[in-house]
Protein backbone atom coordinates (compact mmCIF):
# COMPACT_ATOMS: atom_id res chain seq x y z
CA UNK A 1 0.00 0.00 0.00
CA UNK A 2 2.56 2.53 1.13
CA UNK A 3 4.36 1.47 -2.44
CA UNK A 4 1.55 2.13 -4.18
CA UNK A 5 0.55 5.77 -2.33
CA UNK A 6 4.50 6.72 -3.09
CA UNK A 7 3.90 5.98 -7.05
CA UNK A 8 0.85 7.66 -7.50
CA UNK A 9 2.46 10.78 -5.63
CA UNK A 10 5.17 10.59 -8.08
CA UNK A 11 3.21 10.59 -11.28
CA UNK A 12 0.84 13.30 -9.83
CA UNK A 13 4.50 15.09 -9.95
CA UNK A 14 4.59 14.30 -13.49
CA UNK A 15 1.91 14.74 -14.60
CA UNK A 16 0.91 18.01 -12.99
CA UNK A 17 4.28 19.04 -14.36
CA UNK A 18 2.88 17.86 -18.19
CA UNK A 19 0.40 19.98 -17.40
CA UNK A 20 1.75 23.07 -16.76
CA UNK A 21 3.93 22.68 -19.61
CA UNK A 22 0.71 22.85 -22.20
CA UNK A 23 0.25 26.13 -20.97
CA UNK A 24 3.25 27.40 -21.10
CA UNK A 25 6.04 28.30 -18.32
CA UNK A 26 3.32 29.25 -15.90
CA UNK A 27 0.62 31.80 -15.74
CA UNK A 28 2.69 33.11 -12.54
CA UNK A 29 5.98 33.81 -15.04
CA UNK A 30 3.73 36.60 -16.86
CA UNK A 31 2.86 38.77 -13.64
CA UNK A 32 6.44 39.61 -12.68
CA UNK A 33 7.61 40.63 -9.09
CA UNK A 34 8.30 44.08 -9.30
CA UNK A 35 11.15 45.65 -7.57
CA UNK A 36 10.34 49.05 -6.73
CA UNK A 37 10.54 50.20 -3.24
CA UNK A 38 8.15 52.58 -1.04
CA UNK A 39 8.87 54.16 2.34
CA UNK A 40 5.89 53.50 4.98
CA UNK A 41 6.44 55.55 7.93
CA UNK A 42 9.56 56.15 7.86
CA UNK A 43 10.54 52.46 6.86
CA UNK A 44 12.24 51.51 3.26
CA UNK A 45 9.81 48.42 2.20
CA UNK A 46 10.53 46.29 -0.70
CA UNK A 47 10.19 42.59 -1.89
CA UNK A 48 13.65 42.26 -0.40
CA UNK A 49 12.39 43.53 2.87
CA UNK A 50 12.07 40.80 5.92
CA UNK A 51 8.70 40.17 7.92
CA UNK A 52 10.17 40.55 10.96
CA UNK A 53 11.07 44.42 9.85
CA UNK A 54 7.01 44.63 9.72
CA UNK A 55 6.66 43.30 13.10
CA UNK A 56 8.47 45.90 14.74
CA UNK A 57 5.45 47.91 14.29
CA UNK A 58 2.60 45.00 13.89
CA UNK A 59 4.12 42.78 16.79
CA UNK A 60 0.90 41.04 17.31
CA UNK A 61 0.11 39.96 13.72
CA UNK A 62 3.67 39.07 13.09
CA UNK A 63 3.54 36.75 16.07
CA UNK A 64 0.48 35.62 14.64
CA UNK A 65 1.40 35.22 10.74
CA UNK A 66 5.12 33.84 12.42
CA UNK A 67 4.77 31.66 15.13
CA UNK A 68 0.84 30.91 14.71
CA UNK A 69 0.40 32.97 18.08
CA UNK A 70 -2.29 32.64 20.27
CA UNK A 71 -4.22 30.09 18.61
CA UNK A 72 -4.43 25.99 18.81
CA UNK A 73 -3.29 25.47 15.54
CA UNK A 74 -0.52 22.39 15.33
CA UNK A 75 2.01 24.36 13.88
CA UNK A 76 2.18 26.88 17.19
CA UNK A 77 5.79 28.27 17.39
CA UNK A 78 6.65 27.01 14.18
CA UNK A 79 4.73 29.25 12.17
CA UNK A 80 1.50 29.82 10.06
CA UNK A 81 0.62 27.69 6.84
CA UNK A 82 1.83 30.92 4.93
CA UNK A 83 4.67 31.08 7.27
CA UNK A 84 6.13 28.04 6.35
CA UNK A 85 4.55 27.41 2.96
CA UNK A 86 7.82 27.12 1.37
CA UNK A 87 9.55 25.01 3.94
CA UNK A 88 6.77 22.77 5.37
CA UNK A 89 7.94 18.72 4.82
CA UNK A 90 5.19 17.67 2.31
CA UNK A 91 5.79 20.86 -0.13
CA UNK A 92 9.34 20.20 -0.35
CA UNK A 93 9.37 16.94 -0.83
CA UNK A 94 6.65 17.02 -3.50
CA UNK A 95 8.84 20.05 -4.97
CA UNK A 96 12.06 17.78 -5.61
CA UNK A 97 9.89 14.91 -7.14
CA UNK A 98 9.38 17.39 -9.70
CA UNK A 99 11.27 18.87 -13.41
CA UNK A 100 13.22 22.26 -12.18
CA UNK A 101 10.82 23.98 -14.91
CA UNK A 102 7.59 23.37 -12.50
CA UNK A 103 9.16 25.12 -9.25
CA UNK A 104 8.30 28.12 -10.31
CA UNK A 105 4.42 27.53 -10.83
CA UNK A 106 5.14 26.02 -7.36
CA UNK A 107 6.56 28.40 -6.33
CA UNK A 108 4.40 31.47 -7.11
CA UNK A 109 1.49 30.59 -4.22
CA UNK A 110 4.50 28.59 -1.85
CA UNK A 111 6.76 31.66 -2.27
CA UNK A 112 4.74 34.30 -2.78
CA UNK A 113 4.95 37.08 -4.71
CA UNK A 114 3.13 40.25 -5.51
CA UNK A 115 -0.23 38.82 -5.58
CA UNK A 116 -2.41 42.53 -5.10
CA UNK A 117 -0.75 42.39 -9.71
CA UNK A 118 -2.58 39.29 -10.49
CA UNK A 119 -5.36 40.80 -12.98
CA UNK A 120 -7.10 37.28 -13.25
CA UNK A 121 -6.83 36.42 -9.71
CA UNK A 122 -9.60 33.45 -10.55
CA UNK A 123 -7.23 31.83 -13.35
CA UNK A 124 -3.66 32.45 -13.06
CA UNK A 125 -0.93 32.87 -9.87
CA UNK A 126 1.39 35.37 -8.47
CA UNK A 127 4.93 34.91 -9.87
CA UNK A 128 7.62 33.94 -7.03
CA UNK A 129 9.18 36.40 -4.88
CA UNK A 130 13.37 35.71 -5.27
CA UNK A 131 14.10 37.42 -2.03
CA UNK A 132 13.62 35.32 1.49
CA UNK A 133 12.20 32.09 -0.16
CA UNK A 134 12.42 30.93 3.75
CA UNK A 135 9.41 32.74 4.62
CA UNK A 136 6.71 31.69 2.29
CA UNK A 137 3.45 33.57 2.25
CA UNK A 138 4.94 36.48 3.81
CA UNK A 139 4.03 40.15 4.41
CA UNK A 140 4.83 41.32 1.03
CA UNK A 141 3.36 38.94 -1.07
CA UNK A 142 -0.18 40.42 0.18
CA UNK A 143 0.86 44.10 1.31
CA UNK A 144 3.13 45.38 -0.83
CA UNK A 145 1.97 46.10 -4.62
CA UNK A 146 5.82 47.53 -6.07
CA UNK A 147 4.36 50.74 -5.42
CA UNK A 148 2.67 51.07 -2.16
CA UNK A 149 1.87 49.24 1.09
CA UNK A 150 -1.85 47.82 0.96
CA UNK A 151 -3.92 46.92 3.77
CA UNK A 152 -7.17 47.29 5.22
CA UNK A 153 -10.65 47.26 3.18
CA UNK A 154 -8.50 47.17 0.10
CA UNK A 155 -7.76 43.24 0.70
CA UNK A 156 -11.25 42.21 1.96
CA UNK A 157 -12.51 40.79 -1.51
CA UNK A 158 -12.84 37.48 -1.26
CA UNK A 159 -11.16 37.49 -4.92
CA UNK A 160 -7.52 38.79 -3.53
CA UNK A 161 -7.53 34.71 -1.65
CA UNK A 162 -8.29 33.65 -5.18
CA UNK A 163 -4.83 34.63 -5.94
CA UNK A 164 -3.66 31.46 -4.98
CA UNK A 165 -7.12 29.29 -3.47
CA UNK A 166 -8.00 29.19 -7.13
CA UNK A 167 -6.63 28.16 -10.62
CA UNK A 168 -7.68 27.13 -13.85
CA UNK A 169 -5.91 23.83 -14.21
CA UNK A 170 -8.44 22.29 -11.39
CA UNK A 171 -5.35 22.20 -8.13
CA UNK A 172 -7.36 24.73 -6.40
CA UNK A 173 -10.56 25.89 -7.02
CA UNK A 174 -11.68 27.06 -3.42
CA UNK A 175 -13.02 30.65 -4.29
CA UNK A 176 -15.03 29.02 -7.21
CA UNK A 177 -16.64 26.98 -4.73
CA UNK A 178 -17.33 29.90 -2.25
CA UNK A 179 -19.07 31.83 -4.93
CA UNK A 180 -21.04 29.22 -6.31
CA UNK A 181 -22.29 26.73 -3.59
CA UNK A 182 -22.15 29.48 -0.41
CA UNK A 183 -25.07 30.97 0.88
CA UNK A 184 -24.11 31.97 4.06
CA UNK A 185 -22.82 35.60 3.60
CA UNK A 186 -19.35 35.37 5.16
CA UNK A 187 -16.50 36.17 3.21
CA UNK A 188 -13.08 34.11 3.57
CA UNK A 189 -11.41 36.91 5.49
CA UNK A 190 -14.30 36.88 7.76
CA UNK A 191 -14.05 33.32 8.42
CA UNK A 192 -10.25 32.24 8.43
CA UNK A 193 -8.64 36.01 9.62
CA UNK A 194 -11.60 36.74 12.11
CA UNK A 195 -10.93 40.42 14.02
CA UNK A 196 -7.79 40.66 11.58
CA UNK A 197 -5.78 38.10 13.18
CA UNK A 198 -2.93 36.63 10.81
CA UNK A 199 -2.88 32.74 11.97
CA UNK A 200 -5.08 32.06 8.98
CA UNK A 201 -7.33 29.15 10.99
CA UNK A 202 -8.10 26.02 9.09
CA UNK A 203 -7.17 22.36 8.79
CA UNK A 204 -4.49 22.36 11.49
CA UNK A 205 -6.71 24.60 14.10
CA UNK A 206 -8.81 21.87 15.93
CA UNK A 207 -11.49 24.01 17.31
CA UNK A 208 -11.97 25.14 13.71
CA UNK A 209 -12.04 22.50 11.84
CA UNK A 210 -14.80 21.13 14.99
CA UNK A 211 -17.32 23.87 13.06
CA UNK A 212 -17.20 22.97 9.35
CA UNK A 213 -19.57 20.00 9.68
CA UNK A 214 -22.99 19.12 11.73
CA UNK A 215 -23.17 15.12 12.40
CA UNK A 216 -26.42 13.77 13.52
CA UNK A 217 -26.79 11.13 16.39
CA UNK A 218 -26.84 7.39 14.54
CA UNK A 219 -30.39 5.86 13.31
CA UNK A 220 -30.90 2.54 14.32
CA UNK A 221 -34.61 0.76 14.65
CA UNK A 222 -36.68 0.56 18.04
CA UNK A 223 -35.91 -2.62 18.08
CA UNK A 224 -32.62 -4.64 17.62
CA UNK A 225 -32.86 -8.97 17.55
CA UNK A 226 -29.27 -10.50 18.16
CA UNK A 227 -28.17 -12.66 14.88
CA UNK A 228 -30.47 -9.81 12.38
CA UNK A 229 -29.73 -6.97 9.82
CA UNK A 230 -30.65 -3.97 10.39
CA UNK A 231 -29.16 -0.44 8.64
CA UNK A 232 -27.14 2.51 10.27
CA UNK A 233 -28.27 6.22 9.51
CA UNK A 234 -26.88 9.37 9.83
CA UNK A 235 -26.27 12.66 8.20
CA UNK A 236 -23.42 14.78 7.54
CA UNK A 237 -24.34 18.76 7.11
CA UNK A 238 -21.59 21.05 5.67
CA UNK A 239 -22.66 24.26 7.28
CA UNK A 240 -20.13 26.09 8.76
CA UNK A 241 -17.55 26.18 6.08
CA UNK A 242 -18.10 28.38 2.63
CA UNK A 243 -16.43 25.90 0.40
CA UNK A 244 -16.67 22.06 -0.09
CA UNK A 245 -15.29 19.69 2.29
CA UNK A 246 -12.80 18.49 2.18
CA UNK A 247 -11.23 21.25 0.44
CA UNK A 248 -8.05 20.10 -0.69
CA UNK A 249 -7.29 17.09 -4.05
CA UNK A 250 -4.53 15.30 -1.82
CA UNK A 251 -7.30 15.67 1.36
CA UNK A 252 -9.77 13.01 2.49
CA UNK A 253 -12.56 13.02 4.78
CA UNK A 254 -13.83 9.85 6.70
CA UNK A 255 -17.10 9.02 8.35
CA UNK A 256 -16.59 5.97 10.58
CA UNK A 257 -19.36 4.05 11.99
CA UNK A 258 -18.00 1.69 14.86
CA UNK A 259 -20.09 -0.69 17.48
CA UNK A 260 -18.29 -1.35 21.00
CA UNK A 261 -19.74 -3.88 23.60
CA UNK A 262 -19.73 -2.64 26.89
CA UNK A 263 -16.27 -3.60 27.75
CA UNK A 264 -15.28 -1.16 25.00
CA UNK A 265 -14.53 -3.96 22.31
CA UNK A 266 -15.34 -2.84 18.76
CA UNK A 267 -17.17 -5.36 17.16
CA UNK A 268 -18.00 -3.77 13.67
CA UNK A 269 -16.50 -0.82 11.95
CA UNK A 270 -17.27 0.91 8.82
CA UNK A 271 -16.06 4.14 6.53
CA UNK A 272 -17.43 6.49 4.50
CA UNK A 273 -14.57 8.01 2.25
CA UNK A 274 -14.86 11.65 1.01
CA UNK A 275 -12.35 13.07 -1.44
CA UNK A 276 -11.82 15.29 -4.98
CA UNK A 277 -10.84 13.30 -8.08
CA UNK A 278 -8.24 14.50 -10.52
CA UNK A 279 -7.24 13.48 -14.06
CA UNK A 280 -3.83 13.96 -12.44
CA UNK A 281 -4.04 11.14 -10.12
CA UNK A 282 -5.31 8.82 -13.04
CA UNK A 283 -9.06 9.46 -11.46
CA UNK A 284 -12.19 10.51 -13.13
CA UNK A 285 -12.88 14.38 -11.46
CA UNK A 286 -17.04 12.70 -12.13
CA UNK A 287 -16.21 10.18 -9.07
CA UNK A 288 -15.53 13.13 -7.01
CA UNK A 289 -17.52 12.96 -3.74
CA UNK A 290 -17.33 15.65 -1.30
CA UNK A 291 -19.74 17.45 0.87
CA UNK A 292 -20.49 20.78 -0.71
CA UNK A 293 -21.44 24.13 1.08
CA UNK A 294 -24.66 23.67 2.47
CA UNK A 295 -25.14 20.68 1.69
CA UNK A 296 -26.27 17.61 3.85
CA UNK A 297 -25.43 13.63 3.16
CA UNK A 298 -27.51 11.02 4.23
CA UNK A 299 -25.43 8.30 5.15
CA UNK A 300 -26.59 4.75 5.29
CA UNK A 301 -24.79 1.70 6.35
CA UNK A 302 -26.53 -1.36 5.95
CA UNK A 303 -26.16 -5.11 6.29
CA UNK A 304 -25.08 -4.51 9.64
CA UNK A 305 -25.62 -7.80 12.61
CA UNK A 306 -25.44 -8.13 15.98
CA UNK A 307 -24.60 -11.74 17.25
CA UNK A 308 -25.24 -11.27 20.98
CA UNK A 309 -27.48 -9.52 23.25
CA UNK A 310 -26.65 -7.08 25.15
CA UNK A 311 -26.32 -3.34 25.40
CA UNK A 312 -23.93 -1.28 22.76
CA UNK A 313 -22.61 2.20 21.40
CA UNK A 314 -23.27 3.00 18.23
CA UNK A 315 -20.71 5.92 17.30
CA UNK A 316 -19.97 8.09 14.08
CA UNK A 317 -16.66 9.71 14.12
CA UNK A 318 -15.36 12.16 11.19
CA UNK A 319 -11.94 12.63 10.27
CA UNK A 320 -9.84 14.13 7.80
CA UNK A 321 -6.71 13.10 6.93
CA UNK A 322 -4.21 16.00 5.08
CA UNK A 323 -2.38 13.65 2.51
CA UNK A 324 -4.20 10.97 1.14
CA UNK A 325 -1.18 9.53 -1.46
CA UNK A 326 1.64 9.21 0.79
CA UNK A 327 0.93 8.31 4.66
CA UNK A 328 4.81 9.65 5.55
CA UNK A 329 3.30 13.37 5.43
CA UNK A 330 -0.28 12.27 6.46
CA UNK A 331 -1.63 13.89 9.59
CA UNK A 332 -4.96 13.03 10.87
CA UNK A 333 -7.90 15.89 12.14
CA UNK A 334 -10.89 15.13 14.39
CA UNK A 335 -13.84 16.41 12.98
CA UNK A 336 -16.56 15.48 15.17
CA UNK A 337 -18.71 12.10 16.60
CA UNK A 338 -21.88 11.35 17.96
CA UNK A 339 -23.15 8.56 19.71
CA UNK A 340 -25.84 6.11 20.80
CA UNK A 341 -26.47 3.12 22.85
CA UNK A 342 -28.33 0.25 21.95
CA UNK A 343 -30.01 -3.17 23.33
CA UNK A 344 -29.86 -5.91 21.42
CA UNK A 345 -32.59 -8.17 22.42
Amino acid sequence: MKAGKTVMHLLFAMVLAVSVSAVGTSEAASVSVDQKSTVHHGTKVSFETHSAECGVCHAKRFAEWRFAAGSDMKTVGVGSYHAIGSTEPMYTSMLGMMDQSMHEFCQGCHQGGNALVVADKVNDIPASRPANPEEGTNCLSCHFDGKKIVGGKDLMDPVFCAACHNEKMGMMSTYVEWLNEYKGGKTCQQCHMEDGNHVFLGYNSPSFIKKAIAISEPVVPETISAGAIFDIGFTLTNNGVGHSVPEELIRSMRAKVSIKDVSGQEIFSQETVYYKRHSFFGENPADTVVIKAGETKQVSIPGVVIASAGIYTVSVELLQDSNRLNSAFNTTAFMGSTYKTIIVQ
